[in-house]
């Protein structure tokens, strides 16, 4: 059997995945982002001119203006009758609250906490950035409670609108108060990459299923979450130390640093940009809708007033 799987940097992580279902398989992942997949067309071709099944995800047309990386590409490709099976981009932003990317790239990696970043646009002192982040009620337990439903209501409105063989929203769904999902946005922890990968040995009739505990294959970056989702953890009957592996760090490839180290770096780099691009990057839509329905929950914010009217 010879399964290729197509994707951003979850598609490497749900091949070995099934690779370990099925390690006698033929099972191999290009991330379409990558140089490797560039550098190695021929290859990326053979298999897709080869493969029994493909798995994609919904790339777009003329991505990184290119024919040959979308899924319409892929299905026009593949020979005949091999099974295309659809997967989603899992892009997740409810659980880590106010992790977003920005025109600005994040330090360490592609991400902002963009409390963070408004707390650096207002020119808030270090001390009080520090004390907000670290609160235990920077976001209350109904704005938690409404980030959730936001994102799972998005996340389910880009399964429908592309059609999807594989679906994660109803695992979050039922898992979101009880389990880790999520190290940052699009790196999804090992539990909701294995619901995916099961469903695919279901669908493509294997009856082995993968195990929860094991490898974790995208760990870095790790943004772990506010101090004020622990409370909210806590006010829905969970232990977050059953919830959670690690909670006051910050891990990247190069090194772990706790929440305070971090923060108070984070706040040198975001100030080693004019002010004008910070409020390019706190202006985008995404980012300025969270934080005016930041300012409405928590008012008392340095600064935030100035989102209530945005």
């Amino acid at each position: 059997m010879r399964i290729y799987v197509h994707g951003n940097c979850q598609g490497p992580a749900l091949a070995k995945l099934l690779k370990e279902a099925h390690p006698k398989w033929d099972i191999v992942s290009y991330e379409c982002f990558g140089d490797k997949i560039i550098d190695e067309l021929h290859r990326y071709y053979h298999y897709i001119e080869t493969a029994d099944i493909v798995i994609s995800q919904p790339i777009s047309v003329k991505y990184r203006d290119r024919d040959d990386l979308s899924l319409g590409w892929l299905r026009d490709h593949v020979r005949r009758p091999t099974e295309i099976i659809t997967y989603p981009s899992l892009h997740f932003e409810g659980q880590l609250v106010s992790c977003r990317s920005t025109v600005i790239p994040g330090n360490r990696m592609q991400y902002h906490d963009v409390t963070l970043l408004h707390l650096a646009l207002s020119n808030a002192p270090l001390d009080v950035t520090i004390e907000t982040l670290d609160s235990d009620t920077l976001y209350s337990s109904h704005f938690i409670d409404n980030e959730l439903r936001l994102a799972i209501a998005e996340l389910q409105r880009r399964e429908e609108s592309h059609d999807l063989d594989l679906r994660s929203s109803d695992y979050i769904s039922q898992h979101i108060h009880h389990r880790h999902l999520f190290y940052v946005i699009n790196h999804p922890c090992r539990a909701l990459l294995v619901d995916i990968a099961n469903q695919c040995l279901e669908r493509i009739g294997s009856r082995k299923r993968i195990e929860n505990h094991g490898a974790e294959y995208i760990p870095f970056p790790h943004m772990p979450l506010p101090a004020s989702y622990i409370t909210y953890l806590r006010d829905c009957g969970i232990n977050p130390k059953f919830f959670y592996a690690d909670l006051e760090t910050f891990k990247f490839n190069e090194g772990s640093f706790s929440k305070i180290e971090y923060w108070v770096e984070t706040y040198k780099y975001l100030h080693s940009f004019p002010t004008e691009q910070l409020k390019l990057a706190a202006s985008q839509p995404h980012v300025a809708s969270f934080l005016k329905r930041l300012s409405q929950s928590n008012p008392d914010i340095f600064g935030i007033e100035v989102w209530d009217n945005n």
